[in-house]
């Protein structure tokens, strides 16, 4: 049975969004008219891809916990979406469908969310923009998706619905699109250029938030720019609401209210204003980690509910916050939790490093959410997320210890073999340096890569090695270990050690090396695969010779340690390309992109022919027998 206050709040809800499609015919005739007056020479380029669009291919994905963006309701459900794609939740917060980037929809986070009837539509459908992928439709049966071929047009950052079939898309650097239902267009020239953060459309006028230029109002083919000079409390926008005639704009220093097109006052100055919902008698402001103001016509209540509020909307005494762990809703003076969803394995989706450890357990980092120890099952054992373990960078098993060594922006963590926290290092400890980023394996211990150089760690205690001493660089990325030889590469190239000595080093000025910045580095046996940040992957051998590796395209991003190495292959992680796959026994390359939560891959682990692929999107794996090499 759905309790009483949750039947208010669903019916307020479709309320809500049911409304929000409305707009008088005078807007319609501006609108409209504006659009039509847009040249045939500046169409839009963009492929429309039917439905039955798959994205899945070879690669399953583990669920990460939901992030949210936005929210709205359609056809009965309300649909929560963000980084992690989209929930749809039932009446009583159940989730009834999990949509996810990768596999139903384009491998790019959800950036926000509007229901709209386009033309030629045979009803409402739900628009998902996204950043990267462009924009998705879904009529609750079936996604189509419709990207502009301008990469930068792809990533949209906000949604506002036109009379007359179409909708306005707000982008991260080029201004505002208008989609018919059928091409993109420029809506208008004056709002090209634009970093454009929220979208909101009233009585034939258009106002669009920013990132850094303040607040845009187009009307009757005229643009007005508010900036700091006129009044704004900040130049950044970051939402966007109503209240009768009046139109709120949030900045980080308080909410801007505008009447008759004009600047009139500042409300709640100097409150983060993230998000913003508004009635006739009571504003509610939304915070990053404070809560939610509720401003009254003579009150202010303190801030109370969730942290890190994306979004709030309601009508009436029924309101609800999209935050980004889930939807809650504002009944009788207290917020409540309305979405329920347990069905995730990961922490976050924001994937540093994975490594195995003797166990055979995986080890799941993240850029700052510490990190996951997952059973082969995929059973999450423990999460753990307390100093000095953050930001990880590398994961690496010790045969010898049984222990796990956890490289962090923080210091060096070592666990036991029970996954407890046995030992930490810092520069106080001896480190060079307590940012630690990749740790390699030697022959009597340990070799740490920081930003200052690298430390042995071995019986004798803790000795350092810098340019001083012959590296051809401080800012060590990665390392390589091989027998008494180390190699090190580093922001200005690659520095070959035996023991304490710096026996070489090799840039682009004394050598075919196609760029010096080195992000990882695997053994190949009688050579190594050498990644750049910026120029491929490179080959280098014992003897010293370098080459570019055959058959991938110059200029690609190496991601810092995103390599893994195998009997038959080597995987390599690349920044907003997908994953490059090599085929030693063929020495052919090719690059996977399908089926990725995210084309940027952020980490790499291979073991017992099962391959995993952590991105800044979350995790995926898949057997490496059914990675075919074309």
């Amino acid at each position: 049975m759905v309790r009483p206050w949750r039947a208010a709040a669903i019916g307020g809800l479709l309320a809500i969004f049911g409304a929000g499609g409305f707009v008088l015919w005078r807007a319609a005739k501006s609108l409209t008219g504006a659009a039509a007056r847009v040249a045939a020479d500046k169409r839009i380029e963009a492929e429309v891809v039917p439905p039955g669009e798959k994205h899945g291919g070879v690669f399953h994905l583990v669920f990460s916990a939901p992030s949210f963006s936005d929210a709205a309701f359609f056809q009965g459900r309300l649909h929560a979406a963000g980084e992690s794609g989209v929930v749809a939740f039932n009446e009583d917060g159940s989730a009834a469908a999990h949509y996810r980037p990768g596999a139903e929809l384009p491998p790019a986070p959800v950036t926000a969310l509007a229901v709209a009837e386009l033309a030629g539509a045979f009803g409402p459908e739900l628009l998902l923009a996204t950043d990267g992928g462009g924009l998705v439709r879904f009529d609750g049966r079936s996604f189509q998706r419709a990207a502009p071929r301008d990469p930068e047009l792809c990533k949209m950052t906000a949604l506002a619905v036109l009379p007359g079939g179409s909708a306005l898309i707000g982008t991260a650097s080029r201004g505002v699109l208008r989609f018919d239902g059928e091409r993109f267009d420029w809506f208008h020239d004056s709002l090209r250029g634009r970093s454009v953060t929220a979208l909101l459309v009233h009585e034939g006028a258009v106002w669009a938030g920013t990132a850094a230029n303040g607040l845009l109002h187009w009307a009757g083919g005229r643009l007005s720019v508010f900036e700091e000079k006129d009044g704004l409390p900040d130049a950044r926008i970051l939402s966007l609401a109503r209240r009768g005639e009046a139109i709120l704009a949030g900045t980080p220093s308080g909410v801007a209210e505008f009447r008759d097109g004009k600047l009139a006052r500042t409300l709640a100055p100097g409150v983060f204003a993230r998000a913003l919902h508004a009635s006739e008698d009571r504003l509610f402001v939304g915070t990053v980690d404070e809560g939610i103001f509720e401003l009254g016509k003579r009150t202010v209540r303190e801030p109370e509910g969730p942290l890190d509020v994306r979004r709030i909307m309601g009508q009436g005494s029924v309101v609800a916050a999209v935050a980004a762990d889930g939807v809650l809703t504002y009944e009788q003076g207290s917020w409540r939790r309305f979405s329920r969803d347990e069905s995730f394995t990961l922490t976050h989706g924001d994937v540093s490093a994975l490594g195995w450890d003797a166990a055979g357990r995986l080890w799941v980092g993240y850029f700052d959410r510490g990190l996951d120890v997952l059973t082969p099952d995929h059973t999450r054992l423990l999460h753990y997320e307390k100093e000095p373990v953050y930001c990880v960078n590398r994961l690496l098993s010790d045969p010898r210890s049984q222990n796990m060594i956890v490289a962090t922006a923080n210091g060096l963590a070592i666990f036991d073999a029970a996954a407890r926290l046995k030992q930490t290092m810092t520069r106080a400890e001896g480190l060079i340096a307590t940012h630690v980023t990749d740790v390699a394996l030697t022959q009597d211990g340990l070799a740490v890569a920081t930003p200052a150089g690298i430390t042995l760690l071995d019986r004798s205690g803790a000795r350092s090695l810098y340019a001083f001493h012959g590296l051809v660089n401080n800012h060590v990325y990665a390392l390589a270990a091989a027998g008494n030889r180390l190699l090190a590469g580093t922001l200005g190239g690659l520095s070959v050690l035996e023991g304490d000595i710096v026996r070489t080093s090799y840039s682009t000025a004394n050598s075919r090396l196609g760029h010096n910045w080195v992000t990882c580095i695997g053994d190949l046996g009688d050579a190594w695969m050498v990644g750049t940040y910026g120029d491929s992957v490179w080959q280098f051998d014992p003897s010293g010779g370098w080459r570019r590796s055959p058959g991938l395209p110059p200029g690609l991003v190496v991601n810092p340690n995103a390599m893994a190495v195998t009997g038959e292959r080597v995987y390599v992680g690349l920044l907003n390309r997908g994953l490059a796959v090599y085929e030693r026994n063929s020495r052919r390359w090719t690059i996977v992109e399908r089926g990725l939560p995210s084309r940027n891959v952020t980490a790499v682990a291979a073991r017992g022919g099962r391959l995993y692929v952590g991105t800044s999107n979350g995790l995926a794996f898949a057997m490496e027998e059914a990675i075919r090499i074309p």
